[in-house]
């Protein structure tokens, strides 16, 4: 899978098409912080991001304008209406975030995300079903929800980390709403589940 991912990110870079991380300069020495400042708070000027936090926003940020594209693409096809609200929703949801996280960075005078909205096409026939790309779409929304969490114990800034805390929340309602859907439309799997022990004593 390494392997895949390394080829997949040259060819990238060989057709211009990978945009390139950030980059901080490398510290000549250790330093330590000298002043619970170093936190920041929304009164103050703001110290200037650090490494973690830069590739924080700007991984999240991809993966927002991946899931854009996605939703953006699915909406497109999806055949049940309650469906194609919901990849629409999602659309919103990170195109939202896209900008969001690319004002941070230009604040920061840091490069930015490109999105991917110029590679879908026009196409509104389906190749996958409704069920899979709802099932496509879950598995995104639970990676996001992932990925906030990391986000929030990585940012020391307080502004930084109350960003990723507000979105990590409405990462779970989107994903809430399609687990929803998935329940109404007969399409979730229910995963194995512990033994009910009260329930047994009382048969």
């Amino acid at each position: 899978m390494k392997k895949i991912e390394l080829k997949t990110t040259d060819l990238m870079l060989s057709k211009g098409l990978y945009t390139r991380p950030p980059s901080v300069p490398i510290p000549k020495s250790v330093e330590f912080v000298k002043s619970d400042k170093f936190f920041g708070n929304f009164f103050d000027s703001k110290r200037p991001l650090s490494a973690p936090e830069i590739y924080q926003l700007f991984t999240i940020a991809e993966g927002n304008a991946l899931g854009k594209a996605t939703s953006m693409a699915f909406s497109q096809v999806a055949q049940d209406k309650k469906v194609k609200d919901y990849f629409l929703k999602g659309k919103e949801t990170a195109q939202k975030n896209v900008k969001l996280f690319n004002d941070m960075l230009l604040e920061a005078d840091l490069p930015t995300v490109k999105t991917y909205d110029g590679e879908v096409t026009e196409s509104t026939v389906s190749p996958f079903s409704d069920r899979l790309m709802l099932f496509q779409e879950s598995l995104m929304a639970s990676a996001g929800i992932g990925n906030y969490g990391l986000a929030v114990a990585q940012s020391k800034r307080k502004d930084v980390g109350l960003t990723f805390v507000r979105l990590f929340g409405e990462a779970i309602e989107y994903s809430t709403k399609g687990g929803k859907l998935m329940v109404e439309q007969g399409w979730m799997e229910q995963p194995p589940l512990a033994s009910n022990r009260d329930h047994l004593s009382e048969t």
